[in-house]
């Protein structure tokens, strides 16, 4: 029983002591990090080269255009090749029909998200 008393006072005062150490760094924060905000401001700086949204946005989508185009024939070769290689049987060329078929869905929306934006941005830049 004087052990469980022991733990329980050395377990007390511990916490006792990392509550103050926390609560001096704190409070040494607030206070010297408010006057050094006062005494020396700096003006942030824009770590984009955008300065605007829609340059923003027209960089993203090229990016997507010029990671998903590569990525999107390489799956209608792998489609070629579930061809060549599904020799007549039918659930292999519908699996390869399909493959191609998903594979252009997607460059028509990539390409087809790439012009709507650039359409877009173009027509706002005209009514500028």
């Amino acid at each position: 029983m004087e052990h469980m008393r022991q733990c329980k006072k050395w377990y007390t005062h511990t916490c006792q002591r990392y509550m103050a150490t926390a609560g001096f760094f704190v409070w040494y924060f607030v206070l010297f990090g408010i006057v050094g905000t006062a005494q020396a401001v700096e003006v942030l700086q824009n770590p984009l080269k955008f300065d605007r949204l829609d340059q923003l946005v027209a960089a993203v989508l090229q990016i997507v255009v010029m990671v998903s185009l590569p990525i999107i024939s390489l799956i209608i070769v792998y489609s070629g090749f579930l061809f060549l290689t599904a020799q007549g049987n039918p659930k292999k060329l519908e699996g390869a029909r399909d493959n191609i078929m998903y594979a252009l869905i997607g460059a028509i929306l990539v390409l087809g998200a790439w012009a709507l934006a650039e359409l877009l941005a173009n027509t706002i830049e005209q009514l500028r």
